[in-house]
């Protein structure tokens, strides 16, 4: 009887490794990381893992989340807000939300978007999904159909793609969301398009890493809110 309690306890323990396993591999496959076995399956396995993992994306039931499902974020929610829609602040700033997976970046950023006084302040604005795989060409050129409308080619260049976007926002009060951000590369690019205007226009990042948003902090108006 004294060596069932122990035994037990381990097998409770290696249950508990097996569920912490079995969401990591979950997470793989959500996320579409690369794995040393990835060489095993081919291309056609490959593809439509793509393909479900653009349905399973949790940031897009994020987007949808109800006001009733959502349970502390009021503060936070109204202090991102006030930084949004600040008339004293007529600087173009960058607002980081920078917190864990699963935290609730995506919601807040999105309740904030949505709300009607930040829908009521801003000219034009634009929600864009970024993925590991977005290049800074395709990020631009989805801005530019989301505010314009304007024709761009498929292998128009990013100088080009830039001075257009410039020109579609440089007299605007506008406010551009980037959800999840990954690397450092994609504000070090965008940035250039995003003119700092003195209308009040307000960027925000969301992203898991500490590194990011300290990168996309360049001015004393600009700031890190974390979660």
């Amino acid at each position: 009887m004294t060596k069932l309690k122990p035994r037990h306890e381990i097998a409770s323990q290696i249950q508990d490794i097996k569920t912490i396993i079995c969401e990591i591999q979950e997470g793989v496959v959500r996320y579409g990381f690369s794995t040393s076995t990835s060489s095993e399956h081919s291309s056609t396995s490959t593809s439509t893992i793509t393909k479900d993992n653009m349905w399973r994306d949790p940031r897009l039931a994020s987007l949808f989340v109800g006001d009733d499902e959502v349970v502390g974020i009021e503060s936070p929610k109204y202090e991102l807000i006030s930084t949004l829609v600040d008339q004293n602040q007529s600087q173009r700033a960058v607002i980081s939300v920078v917190g864990m997976v699963g935290i609730g970046k995506t919601t807040l950023a999105k309740k904030v978007y949505d709300s009607q006084e930040v829908v009521a302040h801003f000219n034009c604005k634009a929600w864009i999904i970024v993925s590991q795989s977005n290049k800074p060409e395709d990020l631009l050129q989805t801005l530019i159909k989301k505010l314009s409308g304007i024709y761009v080619l498929p292998d128009e260049g990013i100088e080009s793609l830039i001075v257009k976007l410039r020109g579609c926002l440089c007299k605007k009060r506008y406010l551009i969301v980037f959800d999840d951000v990954w690397e450092t590369d994609c504000w070090g690019s965008i940035r250039h398009a995003l003119p700092k205007n003195s209308e009040g226009s307000r960027v925000i990042i969301t992203t898991q890493k500490e590194q990011v948003a300290a990168f996309c902090t360049e001015t004393s108006v600009d700031h890190v809110h974390e979660l």
